[in-house]
């Protein structure tokens, strides 16, 4: 549909689920949502399309869900679950968890490059994670966002896509001068808009 001075490319689930599955091994991308539906939407169909590629495996690191919805929601686009967790190529975690062990964020960011590296060990080549933000808000600790999007895009080992899902309403509680930079350490960013 068209993007606006800050690159944000504005379309549907489905144009915008389009463009994730084209970025490159490597890539830091940002969505931003405005309901449940829409992002459920958007992780269902990119998981599909990016497990039909050989050697693909995908980690969603959701937050306003619990499992056993994202679970229902990935069966809905026909994807075979059970298989795809039992053979490594499916990692569902919730953000919440992972965020509330880890000190800093450094060490938020190690066990993401951890998950990479035990996804090369079980042969697979890109692994896709899908990042809710929505972690962030939960635990109170807003103000490291904008570090742990600068860690991702100074990262030297690119082998994973990197995809950081905001709700519209959490990301434009933060002040312009935050916003405007996390903006920019990414290397492409969407926002959904409705059919119609």
């Amino acid at each position: 549909m068209g993007q606006d001075q800050n690159t944000t490319i504005f379309d549907t689930v489905t144009k915008i689920s389009g463009h994730l599955c084209k970025t490159d091994t490597g890539e830091h991308a940002m969505l931003l949502y405005d309901d449940a539906t829409s992002f459920r939407d958007i992780y269902s169909s990119h998981c599909k399309k990016a497990l039909q590629g050989e050697g693909n495996s995908v980690m969603i690191l959701y937050h306003y869900e619990v499992k056993a919805s994202v679970i229902q929601t990935l069966k809905e686009v026909e994807l075979d679950v059970e298989n795809r967790e039992k053979d490594g190529s499916l990692i569902m975690i919730d953000a919440s968890e992972i965020l509330s062990k880890s000190e800093n964020i450094v060490d938020f960011l190690r066990y993401l490059m951890t998950a990479e590296m035990a996804m090369k060990k079980r042969g697979k080549m890109r692994l896709d994670i899908i990042v809710d933000m929505g972690c962030f808000y939960h635990l109170s600790r807003v103000d490291e966002i904008p570090k742990f999007e600068e860690s991702i895009s100074a990262r030297t080992n690119k082998e994973s896509t990197i995809i950081c899902c905001y709700h519209s309403k959490d990301f434009q509680r933060m002040d312009e001068g935050p916003r405007e930079n996390i903006r920019s350490h990414h290397m492409k960013s969407f926002a959904i808009v409705q059919d119609g």
